[in-house]
């Protein structure tokens, strides 16, 4: 910093030694010079307007504040300290849990790969008020929703900053995240916990801008989704115990007074239980006293025996069929059928279904989509969920529905034909292995990629760091007999789901399609039940078995540094 410096500077800033640039068509005439690179008009002069250089050279100076002029205030946010903190004496490359109680539970890990001078907090506040039903979990959206309008104040600073945070509501509580320079972090993360402990009633305006914003964003969600899209939205809303679809959603949303979130900081953290995670340039010890002093500033009280989850349904034996209607964009030309295979979620099965479609895409993709030139959209992947694993096809498409639903079990049958009688070579066989393993093997490039593998083993409840490793040794050993006996004894005996996504519209390039295809196909398998209606949803949620899942909360003594 060098004050005389920057005077000299600010002293040359005078009229004197001004270059003025006047743009306009009323100066063609006078530009008589091309520029070699665009072959624009322009032209060069050392005389001013005497009247503009005289207003300018004989300005007043006045203090700004007379002008309601003035500097940003401090950023409290900015990063001040950058500095690496010490390795830890105990070196883990996996989190390492920090706090256990009745209240919390929380992880940490200390960055040893990036040496950088940032962090990322991610705390998940499970609620009972917002899994009780559809109400309530749209409540919990519109609160969180409505306290990030309430930030606004420190947005800006934060963003300058290098920090940024989120708050988001689902049906099982509230997620929050920050992340950034670790130096102001802990100071980001106070002012937003603060926040969600003292937001008891929502202004008018805000109430009203929220709700009007998030009106057209389910409107959208609930209305105007691609087929594919929608036909994967249909699906989880189908199979989750509290995925509420959007339309109930809606219908919800569009009854709220300012009445019904007045409050709701309360009813969110009177029977809640935490979990967190904090991953970066943090010590144990910072990491521990932080999370801890969120707890005490939200004051949770009275933790439930039982945590609320998001189970999955079993589906019924055979194939169900699953019609979508009257939610689709009234000017939407495309259909979609989506087929999925439910299967139990275990090591193995996961580990097979992995080399399995990786050993399927392509050839779906050149069959359907390149070949058959069924529509642009076409894939085949995998879903890996905290009940089941889904094996899925789907394709969006003007062809008929039960012409593509035709075309996709017959790849299939032709598949599992060519897979169960030795049709793939070893090589071949070996190269989908390795690019499973390849893909589960890369390092995470950066420490919030790094956070979200962590993250995602605390969110499903499972704490499996170290998933991914498990994977690889299994996948290591699969030779293709086992392949093959997990495609017969489980893939072909598990539970299969067609969900159809039918366009309002009757197009001629529907008739044209129609009048291609014909009828000399194979028709689609009868499924086993069709089902279309809200009732037949409810009353399957009413009857499946669902899936056992992580809901215990620990009875432990806080933990000790």
């Amino acid at each position: 910093f060098d004050p005389d410096e920057i005077s000299r500077t600010v002293a040359l800033l005078t009229v004197q030694n001004l270059r003025l640039h006047l743009v306009g068509n009323r100066y063609e005439n006078q530009c008589t010079l091309t520029d070699p690179w665009y072959n624009g008009k322009y032209t060069k002069s050392n005389e001013v307007n005497r009247d503009w250089f005289n207003s300018w050279k004989n300005v007043s100076v006045v203090d700004a504040e007379d002008m309601d002029l003035h500097l940003p205030k401090k950023n409290e946010f900015l990063a001040e300290d950058l500095s690496l903190r010490a390795k830890p004496d105990e070196k883990s490359d996996i989190p390492i849990k920090i706090l256990d109680s009745g209240l919390c539970q929380a992880w940490w890990k200390q960055d040893d790969m990036f040496g950088l001078p940032k962090s990322k907090i991610g705390i998940r506040l499970y609620s009972s008020f917002s899994s009780d039903n559809v109400r309530n979990s749209v409540i919990t959206s519109f609160w969180c929703s409505a306290l990030m309008e309430e930030l606004n104040e420190y947005a800006y600073d934060a963003e300058v900053a290098g920090l940024y945070y989120s708050l988001s509501g689902n049906s099982v509580g509230v997620t929050l995240m920050v992340a950034g320079f670790n130096d102001k972090l802990e100071l980001l993360l106070d002012v937003v916990v603060n926040k969600m402990r003292s937001l008891n009633e929502i202004k008018e305006v805000t109430f009203d801008l929220i709700k009007d914003k998030l009106v057209r964003s389910y409107r959208n969600a609930a209305f105007k989704q691609k087929p594919y899209v929608l036909a994967s939205h249909q699906t989880w809303e189908l199979i989750h115990q509290k995925n509420f679809p959007m339309v109930e959603q809606l219908e919800e949303l569009e009854k709220m007074v300012p009445s019904d979130v007045a409050g709701v900081n309360e009813l969110l953290l009177s029977n809640c239980f935490l979990e967190a995670l904090y991953e970066g340039n943090v010590t144990k010890r910072e990491a521990f006293s932080c999370i801890k002093s969120v707890v005490s500033t939200l004051d949770m009280k009275r933790a439930f025996s039982k945590l609320p989850v998001n189970r999955e349904g079993t589906l019924p034996e055979g194939l169900t069929q699953w019609n979508v209607r009257d939610v689709l964009d009234e000017e939407e030309k495309n259909n979609c059928a989506r087929f999925c295979i439910q299967i139990p979620n275990t090591l193995s099965n996961n580990a097979l279904l992995r080399v399995l479609s990786q050993s399927m895409q392509a050839k779906f993709f050149a069959n359907l989509r390149t070949k058959q030139q069924l529509g642009y959209i076409v894939s085949s992947t995998f879903s890996i969920l905290q009940g089941y694993l889904y094996l899925i096809c789907y394709v969006q498409t003007e062809y008929p529905l039960d012409y593509v639903q035709s075309r996709i079990e017959a790849f299939l049958a032709e598949f599992w034909s060519s897979m169960l009688h030795g049709d793939i070579d070893g090589n071949d066989f070996n190269k989908f292995k390795d690019a499973v393993i390849t893909k589960l093997a890369v390092q995470p490039k950066s420490y919030t990629e790094e956070f979200g593998r962590h993250w995602s083993c605390i969110f499903d409840r499972s704490y499996d760091f170290y998933k991914r490793q498990h994977l690889i040794e299994y996948i290591s050993g699969i030779d293709m007999k086992l392949l093959q006996s997990f495609i017969t004894d489980c893939v072909l005996k598990s539970p299969r789901l067609f969900v159809l996504v039918k366009s309002p519209l009757y197009t001629d390039k529907h008739k044209e399609l129609e009048a291609k295809v014909g009828n000399n196909y194979a028709k689609p398998s009868s499924p086993d039940r069709v089902w279309q209606s809200r009732a037949e949803r409810l009353d399957f949620h009413s009857t499946t078995t669902w899936t056992k899942q992580n809901d215990i909360i620990p009875a432990l003594a806080t933990s000790q540094l």
